[in-house]
């Protein structure tokens, strides 16, 4: 398959499905996985230049599609070319990268997450709270009292966030979003998964005891 063909096919799906800018990228996993032996190596190299080179403006897609046909495989190349173009990258492109390998899970990239994370905090630590969250979903060994460390720290302890809103609604605002991504992530039973929820909360609780008042859920 010649690389402007594969251009047409996305382009054609780059219409059709995306929905207020999601991408649901499993129609075309199908496709690629349903292609002819001799053409399937040809999507996938065309993938991974893209993925590096965003030559077409397809890299999201590439990253999504790979991922979503074998990221245990395909993990490592992206991570390799993230940290080949990290420099070249802006936020925007830094953060998608990064939000990809947390959520498949790619633990070799762990040092590249908490540096990540660690100068979010620091650029502005509100924004850095949804990358935490990921983080704490897919990790939750490590990811649990980075998690809570945060949240006591920058969040339930930070008068200038009681001064600008209304804390009871900013507080469940963010553990709501945390709890939605962490159901939606986990491949573990869900007494298990509970059991680190709770862990999250006595983590929390055990810095900042004014979070038994805001926290009913537990």
């Amino acid at each position: 398959m010649l690389e402007d063909e594969i251009v047409t096919i996305l382009r054609r799906y780059n219409k059709g499905h995306i929905v207020d800018g999601y991408i649901d990228i499993k129609p075309l996993a199908r496709k690629v996985k349903n292609a002819l032996d001799e053409e399937y190596p040809h999507i996938i190299k065309f993938f991974l230049n893209e993925t590096k080179k965003n030559k077409y403006g397809y890299r999201d897609i590439s990253i999504l599609a790979l991922l979503e046909l074998d990221a245990k495989k395909y993990n490592k190349d992206i991570y390799k070319i993230y940290l080949d173009i990290e420099d070249t990258l802006d936020d925007d492109w830094r953060r998608f990268f990064i939000k990809k390998l947390i959520v498949s899970k790619y633990e070799e990239a762990e040092n590249i997450f908490l540096k990540y994370i660690d100068e979010m905090i620091k650029k502005d630590y509100l924004a850095a709270y949804f990358i935490l969250a990921l983080y704490a979903s897919s990790f939750k060994e490590k990811g649990m009292p980075l998690f809570a460390e945060y949240l006591s720290k920058h969040i339930l302890l930070n008068e200038r966030i009681e001064e600008k809103y209304d804390f009871r609604y900013f507080l469940e605002k963010k553990i709501g979003y945390f709890v939605v991504n962490y159901f939606y992530h986990i491949e573990d039973n869900i007494e298990f998964s509970l059991k680190y929820l709770l862990k999250l909360y006595q983590l929390i609780s055990l810095k900042v005891k004014k979070l038994q008042i805001y926290l009913k859920i537990f």
